[in-house]
C-alpha cells in the first residue's frame, strides 16, 4: 500500500509521502511483488489558503499528478506498477470512479501507472460497470471483487457475468482477487467465491 499522504495539505508532508512510496516501490521489489496499491485520500481533501477560483478537488488533481510525475521515473526504473484504486463516495470524495483515474493517468503519462477496478465501489459508482470497464481498458491494472453487500462474490446481486464480459472483451489478464468480508465460515466462503467467480468467468461471453 502508498503513503495515502499525496494529498496532504502539508507540502513537507506531501515531499515525505513521495519518499515513502519510493521505499515501498523498493520493498515490493524485493519481495517479487508486482505492483503497489495507491489510494490519493480517505475523506474529502482539505487545503489552507486555496487560490482564488480553485476548488479542493482542483487542487487534489493537480498535487496528485505532480506527486505522481515525481514518482514516474522510480516507477518505471523498479518495474513495479503503481495502482491507483477510486473509491465509494462514502469513503472519500476524491477519486470515485474509473474515468476519473483514467484522466490521471493520462495526465501523468506514464506506462507504469495503472487503475485497480473495484466491484464493490463501482456498483455504487459507476453507471454500468462493463461500459467503465471497456472505456478505460488501456488503463486495467487490477481488479477487485466484493459483492454488492461487499461480501464475497455470490453472495449479493452485483452482474458479475457482464463485468467479466467486458474484461474478456478488452483482453484483460491481470488479477481477479477477492477483497470483502464473509457471510460464513470463511474457508467454506472462499472456496464458494471461488467456484462462483470461475462459472461467471467461463460463461462470460467476451462481446
Amino acid at each position: 500500500m502508498g503513503s495515502i499522504k499525496l494529498l496532504n495539505p502539508d507540502k513537507a508532508e506531501r515531499q515525505a509521502a513521495i519518499k515513502l512510496d519510493k521505499d515501498r516501490l523498493a520493498m515490493a521489489k524485493a519481495l517479487g511483488a508486482s505492483a503497489m496499491i495507491e489510494v490519493p485520500v480517505f475523506g474529502e481533501p482539505r487545503f489552507n489558503d486555496l487560490p482564488a477560483g480553485m476548488s479542493a478537488h482542483d487542487m487534489g488533481q493537480k498535487l496528485l499528478i505532480s506527486g505522481l510525475k515525481a514518482l514516474a521515473p522510480y516507477i518505471e526504473e523498479t518495474g513495479i506498477t503503481l495502482i491507483l484504486e477510486p473509491l465509494n463516495r462514502y469513503e472519500t470524495r476524491f477519486l470515485n470512479r474509473v474515468e476519473q483515474a483514467a484522466e490521471i493517468c493520462d495526465a501523468v503519462g506514464s506506462p507504469g501507472i495503472k487503475i485497480l477496478a473495484d466491484f464493490f465501489h463501482m456498483q455504487i459508482e459507476e453507471r454500468v460497470i462493463a461500459d467503465a470497464l471497456r472505456k478505460n481498458a488501456q488503463y486495467l491494472g487490477y481488479i477487485h471483487l466484493a459483492d454488492s453487500n461487499r461480501l464475497q462474490p455470490g453472495a449479493g446481486h452485483t452482474d458479475f457475468r457482464a463485468g467479466f464480459d467486458a474484461l474478456k472483451s478488452v483482453g484483460y489478464d491481470g488479477w481477479l482477487t477477492i477483497e470483502s468480508g464473509m457471510s460464513g465460515e470463511p474457508e467454506e466462503c472462499l472456496r464458494e467465491a471461488r467456484k462462483f467467480i470461475s462459472v461467471m468467468w467461463d460463461s462470460a461471453s467476451g462481446f
